[in-house]
């Protein structure tokens, strides 16, 4: 992007977002972060995709954002993109304002050659999915968030509880991580990747497995804990701080044990470690998500203090398998 076309485009995402309501967002409502800090983190998020889509053309209310996923592409076999969808609290999502700037969404798609096409988004916006299912996108997947403020948490507190109802003992690090990955290939089955029936079980387990050894390499994670008794690996969980906002924080990506684990603090004593070092960095906050239809891991995070502040749907469009479906 030259510097013209560069200025041109700045300027009319800052008139953009200057109609824009940032209310919606838990940590702006709360006065956790500045309206301005949230600001800042959108604009970066529209300047840094590989293509925008603006409606109206010099001043929109909406902007339609393109993102090309290397790693998505690479482990899922086929080009995937990332679309991302961004209106103003003037712009009404229906068809007919849709659809005016949508053309242009889908001629660069299919000159792009992208095979596989995903969006996550808020999932109170009824009028998205029922668009989003004329444009054949497919629902793969429903999130729910969680947060807790561990301001006040106190590790020994709960140590003292559970360490005298099991022989478990949790380590720092990835001793093994083979071991790790062959037990994270079985774990998860809630997920897009499960549940989206043009990606194989193999693919899905693979992405998993992938996942697992980037967090153990600190590529995609900050701190790993494991969990094992006398004799084998039970589980594991996977830390990582987010400073999107210039506010640190503390997200859970991954978190599971074996199935023979289950029932036992085994998951207890993986999240406790996890919340305390989380506080050691100095958090205030920690998220952690799963799928909607996960109940057991939605009664466990609510045990431990949780509150769900926002749940998403995520679709996703196969250019390349539409005629079979």
């Amino acid at each position: 992007m030259n510097k013209i076309i560069a200025k041109v485009e700045r300027d009319k995402v800052k008139r953009f977002l200057e109609k824009v309501c940032v209310f919606d967002n838990y940590y702006v409502m709360r006065n956790i972060i500045s309206a301005q800090a949230f600001k800042n983190v959108l604009e970066r998020q529209i300047l840094d995709a590989d293509a925008r889509f603006y409606f109206p053309n010099d001043s929109p209310f909406a902007i339609i954002t393109i993102r090309n996923l290397a790693w998505d592409s690479e482990v899922l076999e086929r080009r995937v993109a990332e679309l991302n969808f961004f209106k103003s609290r003037d712009f009404t999502v229906c068809y007919d304002n849709f659809d005016k700037f949508w053309k242009s969404v889908e001629n660069f798609l299919i000159s792009s050659k992208i095979e596989y096409l995903k969006i996550r988004f808020n999932a109170k916006n009824v009028d998205m999915t029922i668009f989003l299912e004329e444009k054949s996108f497919r629902l793969v997947d429903s999130i729910i968030r969680f947060n807790k403020n561990i301001v006040n948490f106190k590790f020994d507190n709960f140590y003292n509880k559970f360490k005298h109802l099991c022989n478990l003992k949790v380590k720092e690090g990835c001793e093994d991580v083979e071991k790790l990955t062959k037990l994270g290939r079985k774990l998860f089955r809630y997920d897009r990747f499960h549940n989206d029936p043009i990606i194989s079980n193999e693919i899905a387990d693979k992405v998993y497995s992938l996942w697992i050894r980037n967090s153990c390499k600190g590529k995609i994670s900050d701190k790993v804990f494991t969990v094992f008794n006398e004799k084998e690996l039970l589980g594991f969980v996977t830390c990582k701080v987010n400073d999107l906002f210039d506010y640190k924080i503390g997200y859970i990506d991954l978190i599971g044990v074996s199935e023979k684990a289950r029932g036992t603090t085994a998951s207890d004593l993986l999240l406790l470690h996890a919340l305390s070092w989380f506080k050691s960095m100095g958090i205030e906050y920690v998220e952690i998500e799963t799928q909607i239809m996960n109940i057991g891991a939605i009664r466990f995070y609510e045990k431990w203090g949780f509150k769900a502040i926002q749940t998403y749907f995520t679709m996703r469009r196969a250019m390349s398998y539409e005629k079979q479906e």
